[in-house]
């Protein structure tokens, strides 16, 4: 139809859209906007049709004027069920965190048969054993948030529990939310192109480069191999109740003079191998000796992988 008359039918639909809506209930009113515009035809350049954009969820007073739209379905482009929302685009390196949380770092992107997951640590995405399944993941981590601003990026799959007498690893999961999240699953910023599988051998390595949320991209070498017997108090109050001692851990150390590796909020981004950048190891805690050097630690990325039951996202 010609643009003036489709203009004028667009703004009768939109009225009467508007008046449905309105005489429903309040329920109806949260659940059933409708969008209304012009649609291009192909019949011509300045041929229109009016488009119609339903909702996920209708009241019975939306269902009747669709059915009055289908009956001139040739006059009307109809989507059903849309739900427009922002797109995310989440890169590896950034701030994230569980809302009882503070501010970690989305590491990477794992996936297993079924789905694709963000990686972090278990006090970055479960708050040290306060969440429970599908909670909800902040981009960016509550402590980062502005003026309210912020994306729900992902709900909670899979976590390791903090607690003494096991074989911890401090490592979580969360799915995805839905298909309006964007990623680049082997590419970090300012570092590069991910490789497509972890380091294999531990001892082999000596060079790494990390991105993460407080300290940006750093540059490392390792100053300890399969470090056993490291204590590490996740105590909410500080109170000693909660010591977790790991093994096998790999220490690190920055390589420019003054400047440490990481810092907190750093937490659970990748350390790569600086020549091949193969995820070598996540990040998960750190501290000053007195002296003077800061030393990070990481769980060897295999290791993660396997507690996780996901290999890395390609």
């Amino acid at each position: 139809m010609h643009l003036n008359l489709a203009e004028a039918l667009k703004r009768e639909v939109l009225g009467m859209a508007r008046d449905r809506v309105a005489r429903g209930t309040t329920r109806d009113h949260h659940t059933t906007s409708i969008a209304v515009g012009l649609a291009p035809s192909a019949r011509g350049a300045r041929d229109y049709r009016v488009a119609v954009r339903l909702p996920p969820a209708g009241s019975g007073r939306i269902k009747s004027l669709v059915t009055r739209l289908n009956k001139h379905a040739k006059d009307f482009d109809i989507a059903h069920g849309v739900r427009y929302r922002p797109r995310v685009v989440l890169r590896a390196g950034g701030s994230c965190g569980h809302p009882r949380a503070t501010a970690g770092t989305l590491g990477g992107f794992v996936e297993d048969d079924e789905h694709y997951y963000l990686l972090s640590n278990s006090h970055v995405l479960a708050a040290s054993n306060k969440a429970r399944a599908n909670d909800p993941i902040y981009q960016p981590g509550p402590a980062d948030i502005r003026r309210k601003r912020f994306n729900i990026i992902a709900r909670l799959a899979r976590w390791t529990i903090l607690r003494p007498g096991e074989a911890p690893i401090d490592a979580a999961i969360a799915r995805l939310s839905d298909d309006t999240i964007e990623f680049h699953p082997r590419w970090t910023p300012g570092v590069g192109r991910l490789g497509r599988v972890p380091l294999d051998d531990r001892l082999a390595l000596r060079h790494v480069v990390k991105r993460g949320r407080t300290t940006g991209v750093t540059r490392g070498a390792v100053s300890a191999f399969d470090l056993d017997g490291v204590e590490i108090d996740y105590s909410p109050n500080e109170d000693g109740s909660l010591v977790l001692t790991f093994h096998h851990q790999i220490e690190f150390a920055g390589t420019r003079r003054g400047t440490p590796f990481s810092k907190p909020g750093d937490s659970g981004a990748f350390i790569l191998d600086a020549g091949s950048l193969r995820p070598a190891a996540l990040l998960f805690a750190g501290g000053r000796g007195v002296d003077g050097i800061d030393r990070t630690l990481g769980h060897f990325m295999p290791d993660v992988l396997e507690r996780m039951r996901v290999r890395l996202a390609r």
